[in-house]
């Protein structure tokens, strides 16, 4: 027998004391289903451990797939294609979907249970602070750095819920210079520049041995995302930058591709909208199924197939060659890889976030 917990994940009962025997599960009983459809033009959406982008992603529903939705649980605001809301379906495995993307017929209950999450959530040790940033609006964002997308804004003088701090990007504030940024209890994050608190929040807990040992791929903010509404088939993150700019391997690994991959069948020089192909690439695969890659690089790689990289190793130079407008980096993260497919890419964004890099 295996417990089934109130977050929809299952323990063995071979684990378990407990004081009587709880009732079989069953596929139905006094509380109704509710069934939605994805809406999301084209792009997978992902499912997730909470009610944030921060949590892990532990699956994807094609465009048109049907939903059961157990109930919702307020999260992180978020704009879809359906609607702009805080609410997420917890679905029957246990999983959440963001209801910006679901269509339905009517409204679910709210959940009565605990959101499961990877994010820590407030406690006894939770502080408040009160923004003051000499009356401007202070950008929430995805991640302790301004490379980070603002996911929200904070009026001047708005209180907020302070779960941990984290160190990041160094910020000359309102309120004192500080690299120190508060995570807040949906995940996201704002500079500790330009906030006033009466004591000093805990620090972030540490990243698990796993996850760990991640860096990012250039040192530049991150542009176009990961199979937008107006992009639904790119399959990465792009980083415009300047040419020449080093690019690094993410992890350590082993270089599996070197190619120039361009309709034009040259990689030595700028590309355009209208060529096909990333360009000079790169593969790596690292440990655990996981495939990066990284294109539209200037010239011929440093790297050979075969060669072990570490974290953090120069392995090219960003250009503009194959299907490119200008110098950027596009850079891919696939898992159960390789091969490294449409089907295996996953965001980017929220893969390298959950082993502590954010851009």
């Amino acid at each position: 027998m295996w417990n089934r917990l109130s977050n929809g994940l299952y323990a063995s009962d071979a684990y378990i004391k407990r004081s009587s025997t709880p009732p079989r599960c069953t596929t139905s009983g006094s509380t109704p289903a509710y069934t939605g459809t994805v809406h999301t033009n084209g792009a997978l959406l992902n499912l997730r451990a909470g009610t944030t982008t921060t949590s892990a992603i532990r699956g994807t529903l094609r465009d048109g797939s049907t939903v059961t939705i157990v109930c919702q649980q307020p999260g992180q605001q978020i704009k879809g294609d359906v609607r702009t809301t805080n609410m997420w379906n917890r679905l029957s495995n246990g999983l959440y979907a963001s209801d910006a993307y679901i269509k339905r017929s009517s409204t679910p209950p709210r959940c009565t249970e605990p959101v499961a999450t990877t994010q820590p959530s407030p406690s006894a040790s939770s502080l408040t602070g009160k923004v003051n940033t000499g009356g401007v609006l202070l950008n929430v964002r995805f991640g302790p750095t301004t490379y980070s997308p603002v996911v929200n804004t904070l009026k001047d003088g708005s209180t907020i819920t302070i779960v941990c701090q984290q160190a990041g990007q160094e910020i000359s504030g309102v309120v004192r210079k500080t690299k120190m940024w508060n995570k807040l209890s949906n995940g996201s994050f704002v500079s500790d520049a330009y906030v006033v608190r009466s004591g000093t929040p805990p620090s972030c807990p540490p990243l698990p041995p796993e996850l760990q040992g991640w860096v990012a791929p250039v040192d530049a903010p991150g542009g176009s995302a990961f199979r937008t509404k107006e992009r639904p088939t790119h399959d990465g993150i792009d980083f415009p930058t300047y040419k020449n700019k080093p690019i690094y391997a993410v992890a350590d690994g082993r270089v599996i591709v070197v190619e120039c991959n361009a309709s034009t069948n040259n990689c030595d020089v700028d590309g355009s909208p209208q060529v096909y192909g990333c360009g000079w690439y790169v593969e790596i695969e690292h440990a655990n199924r996981i495939v990066t890659r990284y294109c539209h690089m200037i010239r011929r790689p440093p790297v050979k197939v075969g060669q072990w990289v570490k974290a953090g190793e120069v392995i090219g130079h960003v250009g503009s060659s194959g299907n490119s407008s200008g110098p950027h980096l596009h850079f891919e993260v696939h898992v159960n890889a390789p091969p490294a497919t449409r089907a295996t890419a996953v965001d980017p964004r929220a893969f390298m976030a959950e082993r502590g890099v954010y851009f």
